[in-house]
């Protein structure tokens, strides 16, 4: 976030850069040589920005830099419109690792290279890889017109939508639980209802259903957990929660079914080996 703001303010960025170059004279770190190469790019020194992710290229003692590094790389190309090296560097970077970003890339550079149908290829697989990014649906139809493929954007306009959706509702998701971690649970609930309200989904219904078996009102608890199974039966958290409020309401062949149920979709964990132990 902070490296995406730096365009609007050069003397923040020239405080980075200074301070990574400091540390890096310092302790030859691989990774502040990435963050200079991305606050690079961010304020359109691209050669600089070459420069300083290739210096990171390499494998440290724990981590492999060289797939972000080489990311970086292909994006000052990108910039720079030498589209061949950027679609080698994106190429270097997803054989290494491989990743939505490196496949965007390469479909950008496919793309200004007019080869529609390659680029179509690649965002194809970064969709599948993260269908939660709107950005590659806007890619996808944006090349689909320029091929004339009016059904394929149809579907993809369509598949947007709901993808938009599911991004809304799951954010509103990951504020609940941060919400739930910080143990204001009635702005957690609030949260929860808000991704139902977008889309109703197995997560917002599940972790609801928990907070009431918790807070003791057994017959809502299993109220959301039933709306879990309606979506997905084989959600083995609902069953394994089922096990619990059944237990609790000492219906133990009810409860005995559902943890059976969960040991049968769940293979591993802690939880799995505690059911077991209850099983035997």
């Amino acid at each position: 976030y902070l490296i995406s703001t730096l365009k609007s303010n050069e003397q923040n960025a020239m405080a980075i850069i200074n301070e990574l170059k400091r540390n890096i004279s310092e302790t030859g770190s691989l990774k502040a040589n990435l963050f200079l190469g991305a606050t690079y790019n961010e304020i359109g020194l691209f050669k600089q920005a070459i420069e300083a992710c290739s210096k990171s290229a390499y494998i440290s003692e724990y981590v492999d830099h060289r797939p972000t590094a080489y990311l970086g790389i292909g994006n000052a190309y990108l910039d720079l419109k030498e589209i061949d090296n950027a679609i080698d560097y994106y190429k270097k970077s997803l054989s290494i690792q491989y990743s939505e970003n490196a496949l965007r890339g390469i479909a950008l550079g496919y793309e200004i290279k007019g080869r529609n149908d390659l680029a179509i290829k690649y965002l194809k697989k970064a969709n599948k890889l993260n269908p939660y990014e709107l950005r590659i649906y806007e890619d996808m139809i944006r090349n689909y017109k320029v091929l004339g493929k009016r059904d394929e954007i149809e579907r993809i306009s369509n598949a947007y939508k709901e993808a938009k959706r599911d991004y809304e509702s799951k954010m509103h998701v990951d504020k609940a639980l941060e919400l739930y971690n910080q143990n204001l649970l009635d702005k957690a609930i609030d949260e929860f209802n808000k991704s139902i309200k977008i889309k109703p989904n197995p997560a917002a219904y599940n972790n609801l259903g928990y907070i009431y078996y918790f807070a003791g009102d057994l017959p809502r608890a299993m109220e959301y957990q039933k709306m879990v199974l309606s979506l997905d039966q084989k959600c083995a958290d609902a069953h394994h929660a089922l096990s619990l409020i059944y237990k609790a309401l000492n219906q133990q062949d009810l409860a005995k079914r559902h943890l059976e149920e969960y040991l049968r979709l769940k293979k591993t964990g802690y939880y799995v080996r505690k059911a077991k132990k209850k099983i035997m």
